[in-house]
């Protein structure tokens, strides 16, 4: 074949590429969904917010930094580059013949940003590149990517820009060592547990250190970070130094923020149609408030990084907190009667329920 596209769909997660990318490839199917809205229910910050400010300071809390290892409904392939380079001898064969199998390919590039979300200034800048198409008559890659104004987008490049751009990349931690191949996997399955879903719910209301929970397999490495409610202070305290000009305007945060809270909405509205909670109390209807305060932050934050007025900065607070107290009455409201369900072995009609059944 000449031309060759793999489907994706728009994932709920945008703000970074490592969760981006195994959601478009999984995203869009019923099946998933209950994997889906088990996850992204906890936050992490890291606590030195000045040693982590350029890296990954404010972010979803994963029992994996790799995504790909922990999405059941993904089948993944890890090929070392430096293999690729010695023992193919076309990379450019390698790259369309995994597509021909229905794998997209992670990719690791460096590229120079004058300017990249307003704090990026000047710098040299590694990160993933997904191809997940080509063209071999026009000999271009379909990619998947930020553009040049962090909109995440579709794009092509020809055969020869994309692996130039890869080959003269260093591969400088362990992570960018690897092409990662990833397709979907039907064979995939996650048992949904009314139980495990409250504990996490639980965990981000009272800002549990959730690495604790994974002692068994993996050694916590966020000890020094904090957790679900507990990052907003951290928040606070970030907005308050922009304000004094000591640190600058972080867009992602924000955004990633929002995207929680989207998420949360759905995952209410989920509960509510598989009468997992009640739908009289409107469970989901009345998160959309905190929704809709969590969006007024973004936008109000993109404003702020073209005023740096004080009074934007000052709105901005009063915002986090007022998202705040909402968020913690209303989901603890959902954990108590997500408990009750449990503990009832029953869902919110009354019929029984059985404890990791598929949802």
């Amino acid at each position: 074949m000449t031309r060759v596209t793999l489907p994706l769909a728009q994932p709920p997660i945008i703000s970074y590429l490592h969760h981006a990318y195994p959601l478009s490839v999984v995203s869009g199917r019923e099946e998933v969904l209950p994997w889906l809205y088990s996850q992204y229910v906890q936050l992490r910050c890291f606590k030195d917010v000045h040693a982590y400010k350029y890296r990954d300071l404010f972010n979803f809390y994963t029992t994996s930094s790799k995504m790909l290892e922990i999405v059941p409904h993904l089948q993944v392939e890890r090929i070392p580059k430096s293999f690729i380079m010695r023992w193919t001898g076309d990379p450019v064969q390698f790259l369309t013949e995994s597509i021909d199998q229905g794998y997209c390919c992670i990719i690791y590039v460096r590229q120079h940003y004058h300017e990249k979300l307003f704090y990026f200034h000047d710098v040299d800048y590694t990160h993933e590149l997904m191809i997940f198409g080509y063209d071999k008559e026009e000999k271009q890659f379909d990619l998947y990517g930020f553009n040049g104004d962090d909109n995440l987008v579709k794009f092509r490049r020809s055969f020869d820009e994309v692996i130039e751009l890869w080959t003269r990349t260093p591969v400088e931690q362990e992570w960018q060592a690897p092409v990662n191949l990833i397709r979907y996997n039907p064979e995939g399955s996650f048992d949904f547990r009314i139980d495990n879903l409250a504990d996490v719910i639980e965990d981000y209301l009272t800002g549990a250190d959730s690495t604790l929970r994974f002692m068994l397999w993996k050694f916590p490495v966020d000890h020094e970070s904090a957790f679900g409610i507990d990052v907003y202070p951290l928040v606070l305290q970030m907005l308050n130094e922009v304000e004094r000009g000591e640190l600058f305007l972080d867009y992602r945060i924000y955004h990633l923020i929002w995207e929680h809270k989207r998420l949360m909405t759905e995952r209410l509205r989920y509960l509510e149609n598989k009468r997992f909670l009640s739908s009289d109390r409107l469970w989901s209807v009345r998160y959309e408030a905190v929704e809709n305060t969590a969006l007024a932050i973004r936008l109000g934050v993109l404003k702020a990084i073209k005023t740096r007025s004080e009074s934007d900065l000052s709105n901005l607070k009063r915002l986090v907190g007022q998202m705040v107290e909402q968020e913690v009455e209303l989901l603890t409201g959902v954990v108590q009667e997500l408990r009750h369900i449990s503990a009832n072995g029953a869902d919110a009609a009354g019929e029984p329920y059985a404890q990791g059944q598929k949802a």
